[in-house]
């Protein structure tokens, strides 16, 4: 009965994502689904529901998550982002390299379907290069997510972090080789055999354009500084940044611009509603290590001889094919593998369960910005898939290659 309640929940929470549900909801609603089912008495499961959602853990991932949001929103708002993108023009000399560089720099945001923010500059840069449609649309889908295993703030490698206790620095050192490897396969594939167009300034154009980035990009520095550099609490040096954000362009000329298009960004932007995945995921978790079907389960798998690292590559990465969400797929899968991982083995595998939803939620279908390049572009979804394959199955194999290396 345990299990059909967790196979149920699974169910839900994906037809409820892709209803565009809000993730944390999904999640919650799972974990009622889960506790119904439990072999625990009421007062036991009402207790671990307690403790999971009041845990200082998840309260601090639910203030991250929504810090992280505010410092996108302001960057946007101020138009910090804007300018941004018009200095990094300047720096790079090579249209090529505007090309990987933009969707890379348009991932700060984390925000669903961000791709189609990059996809106006590529088209043009991609126009000048006489690329076939296909490349543009692979470009922005691969340099703005390979980032992602590597980049401190992106929310889903913050709640596979705090979910397993892997800790974030770990992460992102495991995540490394598979991202280089993925950018340089992609950069490669998608835009090496074209002649390089010149682009930006030259001598001290070129470095005002270089202070340009540093200054517009100075919010997310300084969060990352504080955090892995001098070891910060993540939330407080989030909203440091997110503080220094606001300030920066508080004053002329960006002032007024910036209060008008906040207070219409902040109408749009889920600050409430994504913070509710750090509770969705612990209830989840609390509910389905109660009742001990997947544990069991799993490990009826592993005594016959099915490697916990197989499903820890599968299981996510079929979740996040059906749930086209990076985050969805992460708050179902990781809980319920997380008890089967062996001592000592949390990090290395908590990063192949990452690394897999990740992939999975690249190539969906439901993926947004998948769905928002295919069709900017005009690319056929044949070849748009023909030209993922390569880069996408390169950075698998590296990530399950530096996991099982790790975990020896």
């Amino acid at each position: 009965m345990a299990l059909a309640g967790v196979l149920l929940a699974l169910v839900v929470i994906i037809i409820l994502v892709n209803r565009k549900s809000d993730t944390g909801l999904a999640l919650l609603v799972g974990a009622c689904i889960v506790g119904l089912f439990s072999p625990e008495s009421a007062p036991a499961k009402l207790e671990a529901a307690w403790q999971a959602l009041s845990a200082a853990d998840t309260l601090e991932l639910a203030a991250i998550i929504g810090l992280v949001l505010c410092t996108g929103t302001l960057l946007k708002a101020s138009g910090a982002m804007d300018r941004l993108m018009a200095a990094l023009e300047g720096v790079f000399g090579d249209g090529r390299m505007v090309m990987a560089v933009t969707p890379a720099v348009i991932s700060l945001l984390t925000v669903p379907g961000g791709a189609i923010l990059a996809a106006p500059m590529i088209g043009r840069v991609g126009e000048e290069l006489g690329v076939p449609p296909q490349h543009p649309a692979a470009s922005n889908l691969m340099f703005r997510h390979l980032f992602y295993p590597v980049y401190p703030l992106y929310t889903s490698l913050i709640l596979a972090a705090g979910v397993s206790g892997a800790g974030l620095g770990g992460l992102i050192l495991l995540g490394l080789p598979a991202s280089l490897i993925g950018l340089s396969v992609s950069f490669y594939l998608y835009l090496a055999p074209f002649k390089p167009v010149p682009q930006g300034a030259e001598g001290r154009n070129r470095l005002q354009a270089l202070a340009g980035v540093v200054v517009n990009l100075s919010p997310v520095l300084l969060a990352v500084a504080l955090a892995l550099g001098l070891r910060w609490r993540f939330s407080l040096a989030l909203l440091t940044g997110c503080v220094w954000a606001f300030l920066l362009h508080l004053g002329p000329p960006h002032g007024p611009e910036l209060r008008r298009r906040l207070r219409a960004l902040l109408v749009r932007t889920p600050l409430t509603t994504l913070p509710l995945v750090a509770f969705g995921v612990a209830g989840l978790r609390s509910m389905v290590e109660g009742s001990g079907a997947v544990a069991a389960t799993a490990n009826h798998l592993v005594q016959v001889g099915v490697p916990v690292w197989f499903l820890a590559v599968t299981v996510p990465f079929l979740t996040g094919i059906a749930t086209g969400s990076n985050l969805a797929a992460l708050g179902i899968s990781l809980p319920m593998l997380l008890p089967l991982f062996p001592p000592g083995q949390t990090l290395p595998l908590s990063y192949l369960v990452f690394m897999s939803t990740c992939i999975g939620y690249v190539v969906s279908p439901l993926h947004l910005c998948l769905i928002l390049s295919r069709d900017y572009f005009g690319a056929s979804i044949g070849r748009l898939y023909r030209m993922l394959a390569v880069p996408v199955a390169a950075v698998m194999i590296t990530a399950v290659a530096v996991a099982l290396l790790a975990a020896r």
